[in-house]
């Protein structure tokens, strides 16, 4: 499929590094919240928390302290360092505007993000533009069994979307949510703002695909439609 034809039904963005600029946030929350349990990880190993749920991490982290700490002790240690940084929150340039052409566009629009109902709540009640996009995946959904990189996220908006997932964009900058979109069928454009993700798929072996695209900004998205 070339992809200068492929115009989409649907377009499933991520949330966090993509519409909100939280992905700095979230990695300074992690680093205070394993000082805190005396545990020290490099930078690569922090940044494999991007993408993941909350509890997905804390579950990680507590096997890196060979289970000393249970990963809801490190959801507890979270919480109160999550609620402070949560007053930081920004949109990311020209985030509001592509959501405001692609409604526009009427193209159907859905947040697939492994944030959580109640962290959610905190970032659209900081960004109120956000519930402009009515269908929403989020993290801790009851039905989803298994959250990024696995696909069933994105197969899931498509479902409620009642869209065919080849013919979907997905918008990420996370490894785990770049194949998350990719494995559920869907085109994906990797926002590679922090112009590091190039070399991240590279090592594993995202790129060169047919269905993934990187671009540096957000507001080049609009130049595909």
């Amino acid at each position: 499929m070339l992809f200068d034809l492929f115009k989409p039904t649907a377009i499933l963005f991520d949330l966090d590094g993509v519409l909100l600029d939280t992905e700095d946030i979230n990695s300074k929350i992690w680093e205070e919240v394993i000082k805190k349990i005396g545990l020290k990880l490099n930078k690569n190993q922090i940044n494999n928390f991007r993408g993941k749920t909350r509890k997905d991490c804390a579950e990680i982290i507590s096997k890196y302290c060979n289970n000393l700490k249970d990963s809801k002790d490190i959801l507890d240690i979270h919480k109160p360092i999550f609620d402070i940084y949560m007053n930081e929150i920004y949109a990311v340039e020209f985030a509001e505007k592509i959501i405001d052409i692609i409604i526009n566009k009427d193209i159907k629009i859905a947040l697939v993000t492994s944030s959580s109902q109640e962290s959610y709540k905190k970032k659209v009640k900081a960004q109120k533009w956000l519930s402009k996009i009515k269908i929403k995946v989020l993290g801790d959904n009851p039905e989803l069994k298994n959250g990024k990189p696995s696909p069933e996220p994105y197969l899931m908006a498509c479902k409620l979307l009642n869209v065919n997932p080849s013919d979907c964009w997905v918008v990420e900058d996370s490894l785990s949510g770049i194949r998350s979109g990719y494995d559920a069928g869907c085109f994906v454009f990797c926002l590679n703002r922090n112009k590091i993700l190039k070399k991240e798929l590279l090592l594993n072996n995202l790129i060169p695909k047919d269905r993934i695209k990187i671009i540096n900004d957000l507001s080049d998205l609009k130049n595909f439609f």
